[in-house]
């Protein structure tokens, strides 16, 4: 079930709270199969959130696709996306794990995307930010993509306006990728694509 995938991902206190320590880590670095094809039909005012929706609650597990495919269109929207959630999308958003066998022939766009998290980039507090978007993972950070593909549309729809006073932000990007925005290891990463 991929609601309690992404409810065991995203809100790991309250699955260590309810199944103990122990168990949220068995959880959080379990190995996933997908048994048949989905489609995904998500639009602007019902938009996917990504598994690992944030670099705080990152996927970390294996999800092995075992070949199957992600059809339909995947939407993020910005403005449903929440202050914790930073702009980082795709079917994950970001992944420390491995994601392997999957095929995505789904559509991906992004709508509304005014905001990103500036508390420092991925790799550090002085790092840049800003979004990433890939049909597999937006971020894949010391984390592995092995044998996907991706035939679906990319779209980013991206506007963040700097202010003028902002000393901290040393830079702000956009990200687009087929199967991955951004791929950054501080050890071995490795995307193995179709």
């Amino acid at each position: 079930d991929l609601q309690l995938l992404m409810d065991c991902v995203h809100y790991p206190e309250a699955v260590a709270e309810a199944y103990g320590e122990e168990m949220a880590e068995y959880i959080a670095t379990a190995h996933y199969k997908l048994t048949h094809d989905l489609t995904i039909d998500s639009i602007d005012s019902a938009p996917w959130t990504p598994i690992g929706r944030s670099m705080s609650t990152p996927f970390r597990g294996t999800f092995d696709g075992d070949g199957h495919f992600i059809d339909g269109e995947m939407v993020y929207n910005g403005e449903q996306a929440g202050s914790d959630v930073c702009s980082l999308f795709g079917f994950f958003g970001v992944s420390c794990g491995t994601i392997k066998n999957l095929n995505i022939t789904a559509d991906l766009r992004t709508v509304k995307i005014d905001h990103l998290y500036l508390g420092g980039g991925f790799m550090g507090e002085d790092s840049l930010s800003g979004v990433s978007v890939g049909s597999v993972a937006g971020v894949v950070y010391n984390g592995n993509v092995l044998n996907c593909s991706n035939s679906g549309k990319v779209n980013c729809d991206y506007y963040f306006p700097l202010p003028a006073t902002d000393n901290d932000v040393i830079g702000v990007v956009a990200c687009v990728g087929g199967i991955a925005g951004v791929v950054a290891s501080d050890e071995f990463t490795s995307v193995d694509a179709m």
